[in-house]
């Protein structure tokens, strides 16, 4: 949504090309990934369908705020709560998934849970456009904000929290229970696995900088509108995201 909706959030806001950064990558990126590791490590103790719930309310909730913000500041703070809300599904999700599905079924529903980012992106940017159009970039946020707050209840309700474990061995899932530093040492000691990291790192930073800024470039070097922007984006997201997932 951010993305898509830059430009008129900057000039509502008046900010310069560097707060659009923060606001976009920084406020979000740092707290999303620092916050995922205790989140993580809180999902191998407590129930995973709970911490999902939990996290889908702050971050929904955090994005409707993001309506209500008047300055630099105030959107900074909601954008920083998306991202601590976004870093506890996850690694939950995960989990439920890995106690779901058996090893022969567990990498196509990892594959197709993938695929929601791609969704949501499409999803976000093609509404984004014409809502904003026709109401404003503030009524996009609420759009999108206030039903996530009512799946979280859906979710609380429908989805079952799975005993640990029952699918793989006794000794796999106690490996889950593994302290941090454990985990940490197993994952340098893999030279394959430092190498996906590092190339995921580098993909990442690639990436989102043209997540957030294609938007930017479209409407400025060659003057589409925002409806023009999200429509484009939006199938774009929906066709490539999906098939490379």
């Amino acid at each position: 949504l951010v993305s898509t909706l830059l430009e008129p959030i900057k000039a509502a806001l008046s900010l310069s090309d560097s707060a659009a950064g923060f606001l976009t990558g920084t406020a979000l990126g740092i707290f999303h990934i620092t916050m995922s590791i205790p989140l993580a490590l809180l999902a191998d103790r407590w129930s995973r369908k709970r911490i999902v719930a939990i996290s889908l309310v702050a971050w929904s909730a955090a994005t409707a705020l993001c309506a209500m913000a008047m300055s630099f500041a105030q959107l900074a703070v909601c954008r920083v709560l998306v991202g601590i809300g976004e870093a506890g599904a996850t690694p939950a999700s995960q989990s439920l998934l890995a106690d779901l599905f058996d090893a022969r079924r567990r990498v196509v529903a990892a594959s197709i849970f993938a695929t929601g980012a791609a969704l949501g992106a499409g999803l976000g940017a093609g509404i984004a456009g014409p809502i904003d159009d026709a109401f404003g970039w503030r009524s996009v946020f609420l759009v999108f904000g206030v039903p996530g707050v009512l799946l979280a209840a859906i979710l609380a309700f429908t989805v079952r929290e799975p005993r640990r474990g029952v699918i793989d061995t006794a000794q796999q899932g106690e490996r889950a229970k593994a302290p941090l530093a454990e985990i940490v040492r197993c994952m340098v000691r893999q030279r394959t696995l430092r190498h996906v990291v590092l190339g995921g790192t580098a993909i990442t930073f690639w990436s989102w900088g043209l997540l957030w800024w294609i938007p930017s470039f479209f409407e400025r070097s060659h003057g589409m509108t925002t409806r023009e922007i999200g429509t484009h984006l939006g199938i774009a997201h929906f066709v490539v995201g999906t098939v490379v997932v």
